[in-house]
């Protein structure tokens, strides 16, 4: 399983780390760009609209 924090998600797939944010938070997940992000959370966020 790989952790991320969720900057370097953000700068992995091309999205701004502030909309990252909130689709994480939309997923229901509340984090902010210094947190670790794993695999499931990183689903849960792709699949936010």
């Amino acid at each position: 399983m790989t952790k991320l924090t969720v900057k370097a998600l953000s700068e992995e797939i091309g999205t701004p780390v502030e909309r990252l944010i909130e689709q994480l938070a939309d997923a229901g997940l509340k984090k902010s760009e210094s947190d670790q992000v794993n695999d499931e959370e990183k689903q849960n966020a792709s699949h936010s609209p």
